[in-house]
Parts: structure tokens; C-alpha cells; sequence
């Protein structure tokens, strides 16, 4: 599996994840952390607590990247204001594509009660990342996940509002 990356002379090719990391990665060396490995590592730092839901998901992901990445060299992902609190195509998206990858899974089929668990092959893909963090962020994000995990929906929604930055209607 891998995803198409259109080059230079509209060529395309087809990159396997692997290749992605240790090729396609290194060369354009923007960011140190893709919207998919801060997803593999919020469910890494605490693989026994999966996320509940949809709307959780989108909180989590977009609390994570103002309260634990917020000083990290991430991939820039945009979330907007819905009634419901901060929605991201992007991580929806990203979430789709590790589950096709097998890196994360799904259980249930309900928008409001599926949990959302990493898979021993998305542990496996993000662990080096992971041993590669500063103690202090690996046990930040373990505490914060299981905080957010604690809180309702619209504790949640409180929490973020109270927390995160100002996100564009």
C-alpha cells in the first residue's frame, strides 16, 4: 500500500509508506511530525485507552497540537468552528488513510460510540517516533490523553474553548 505522489514532468509514482518516511520525507524536511504520527502517537502514548467517537477524535487531535505540539515542527492542519466544537477535514482524512493502512481501527459503527485504537502494526510504525520524544512530552500526552479521555463531550467542548486557540467560523 502507499499513496501517489505526483513529481516533476507529471510522472507518478507510487511510494509505500516506509518510502515516504526514509525517502520522500528527508528531501522535503518541512515538518518533524505529520498529522498522521501525532494521531499514531496520542493513541501510542496510552494504547489501552482508545478514543470514543468522532466528535472525541477531532477535540483530542486538535488539543493535542495546541497543548503538547504546539512548539514542534508539525504538518499545518486546518480545523474551523462547527456547533459541535473544532472540525478538521484534514483529520478525517488522515484517519481514513490509517485505517486503510491498517494503523489504526475502528470498533463499532456508530459516529458517537466507535472507538478509535492503534493496531500492533500502527505501535510497530510509530515507536521509534515515540522513544524519540523528550520524557517530558511522552508523559505529557500520556496525562493529557487520559484527561481528555475523562471528560465528556462537552466537557470537552468547554475545555478546548477554554484552552485552544480561536479557530475561523
Amino acid at each position: 500500500m502507499g499513496v501517489v505522489i505526483v513529481e516533476e514532468g507529471h510522472r507518478e509514482r507510487l511510494y509505500t509508506l516506509d518510502e515516504i518516511d526514509n525517502v520522500v520525507l528527508p528531501q522535503i524536511g518541512r515538518v518533524s511530525f505529520l498529522l498522521e504520527d501525532v494521531i499514531l502517537l496520542m493513541l501510542y502514548a496510552d494504547p489501552a485507552l482508545p478514543i470514543k467517537g468522532k466528535m472525541r477524535v477531532l477535540f483530542q487531535v486538535y488539543l493535542a497540537l495546541s497543548e503538547v505540539f504546539a512548539d514542534s515542527d508539525t504538518e499545518p492542519v486546518r480545523f474551523v468552528q462547527r456547533k459541535s466544537g473544532p472540525y478538521s477535514e484534514d483529520v478525517l482524512r488522515t484517519i481514513d488513510n490509517l485505517l486503510f493502512t491498517g494503523n489504526v481501527a475502528v470498533e463499532g459503527d456508530s459516529v458517537y460510540s466507535c472507538l478509535l485504537s492503534i493496531t500492533p502494526k500502527g505501535r510497530a510504525r510509530i515507536a521509534g517516533k515515540f522513544d524519540a520524544l523528550p520524557a517530558a512530552m511522552r508523559e505529557r500526552l500520556a496525562q493529557k490523553r487520559r484527561e481528555w479521555n475523562a471528560l465528556t463531550v462537552a466537557g470537552l467542548s468547554k475545555y478546548a474553548d477554554a484552552n485552544g486557540p480561536a479557530l475561523p467560523a
